[in-house]
């Protein structure tokens, strides 16, 4: 992991979040008619909320940069993408849902160029990546995400990597190891 690293220190990648850990306690009020009312939704918990400020410390830690930030509407997604790069994310739909709206969303961002020396941050859910065929459904867990190479090609989207929230902190230390 060492490379992957280097390679992200470098620019140039998307990485797509599955937000952190949630509050299962509470769910989703679906249809969601407005995303402006947390208490609609299921919210990060403290657990959740500390895996997007480790997450944040650990890209800090190796000068990892971020040009464009986007989320999802829902407020998990929003908060942890806040919590790892310390900005407000530009919202979108384009992160919703597994139908062929969202999943042409997804493929659009992940596959537009970020600008030289920095990448690209999505914080979204794990339905459209699931359709899409880069991970089975509950592969992606709460805090974990894939990076991908963007090459223009919303058809030709290559991934590079699957990294779990612990294989995420461990970067900093491997890095270091080179």
């Amino acid at each position: 992991m060492p490379e992957l690293a280097r390679a992200l220190q470098a620019g140039g990648y998307a990485l797509i979040f599955r937000h952190g850990r949630t509050d299962w306690r509470t769910s989703d009020q679906l249809p969601q008619r407005t995303f402006d009312d947390r208490r609609t939704q299921r919210n990060l918990s403290e657990e959740g909320r500390e895996q997007g400020r480790k997450t944040g410390e650990a890209f800090g830690a190796l000068g990892i940069v971020f040009g464009e930030v986007y989320s999802s509407p829902y407020f998990r997604a929003r908060d942890f993408a806040e919590l790892v790069t310390a900005r407000e994310p530009v919202v979108t739909f384009k992160l919703l849902g597994d139908d062929q709206t969202g999943i042409n969303g997804h493929r659009e961002l992940l596959s537009k160029l970020p600008a030289p020396g920095t990448n690209t941050f999505l914080s979204g859910h794990q339905y459209a990546v699931t359709e899409m065929g880069f991970v089975r459904m509950n592969e992606l867990e709460e805090g974990s995400c894939l990076v991908f190479k963007p090459n223009g090609d919303t058809q030709r989207l290559e991934i590079v990597a699957h990294l779990s929230h612990a294989d995420l902190l461990a970067l900093p230390a491997e890095a270091r190891l080179r």
